[in-house]
């Protein structure tokens, strides 16, 4: 796909912005259902979306750890993500909201701060900020969907970020030529994390991206 513009803590803003703005005007009615083709529903996967956020964050601030923090996480239920960060239901969609972002200003915040030198640990290899940064927007990216797909939310994120968030972190994904009409940023980024199939290229069922 060739190089692009690194992914930006701006990027991450807005997305999260996006995010909050559309979790707020989902009924509670919504969120026991399940999340896109995940086995989780929306709540859980909006919970680990803030997880992911608030982790990324920690990890960037503690990278001499050496390795995935050991945070005591803990699962709603059997195939539920295992989370560090859990919503009190009573608080509803604005309460959800709030902690996504929460987690996405301190992982902005964080990001901001720290010195290009700085390598923490992923289990999809150790990278700075600006890697960090790139994979936050994948999960806003990829998550809004998971969350938003089948209710009254248009989740559209800019497709040319998409375009650079699959270049950056998704070198073995590439855009065929004969795909170019039917294939844009957002469709390729979704492909490339399992959510949809494209024309001649089947759902799929494995994937990791690179840091």
């Amino acid at each position: 796909m060739g190089t692009s513009d690194p992914i930006g803590t701006d990027d991450v803003r807005a997305l999260a912005q996006a995010v909050v703005e559309g979790v707020v005007r989902l009924r509670t009615s919504a969120w026991d259902s399940a999340a896109g083709s995940l086995s989780w529903t929306r709540w859980e996967t909006a919970e680990h979306l803030a997880d992911d956020l608030l982790v990324y964050g920690a990890t960037l601030a503690a990278p001499g750890y050496g390795s995935e923090l050991p945070f005591r996480t803990t699962r709603r239920r059997s195939g539920a993500p295992d989370e560090l960060v859990h919503c009190a239901e009573e608080s509803g969609s604005p309460g959800l909201a709030a902690v996504i972002e929460a987690a996405s200003t301190l992982f902005v915040a964080i990001a901001d701060v720290t010195p290009p030198r700085v390598i923490a640990a992923h289990v999809f290899g150790a990278t700075g900020a600006e890697g960090f940064t790139a994979m936050a927007a994948v999960e806003l990216i990829v998550h809004g969907h998971d969350i938003f797909t089948g209710t009254t939310v248009d989740w559209a994120p800019d497709d040319e970020l998409c375009r650079r968030v699959a270049t950056r972190l998704f070198p073995d994904v590439t855009i065929r030529r004969e795909d170019s009409r039917s294939t844009n940023g957002v469709s390729t980024l979704l492909w490339a994390t399992g959510r949809i199939s494209l024309p001649g290229r089947p759902k799929r069922t494995e994937w990791r991206w690179y840091n």
